[in-house]
């Protein structure tokens, strides 16, 4: 029983970690995908704008 309970024990932290790893490595990755997308949405009047003053 007892090496049951350590082995549970022994996956339960194994699985926090993975989880861990999972939340601090994908949750940047799709912040980072929304930033991306943003930036490419608004990028062409950026550009036109930035365009606009340089030719003023």
């Amino acid at each position: 029983m007892e090496s049951n309970v350590t082995s549970d024990d022994q996956l339960s932290t194994y699985r926090l970690a993975y989880a861990m790893m999972f939340f601090y490595i994908v949750v940047p990755i799709v912040f980072l995908l929304f930033q991306i997308i943003h930036v490419l949405m608004f990028m062409p009047t950026a550009e036109h704008g930035r365009r606009n003053i340089e030719l003023e």
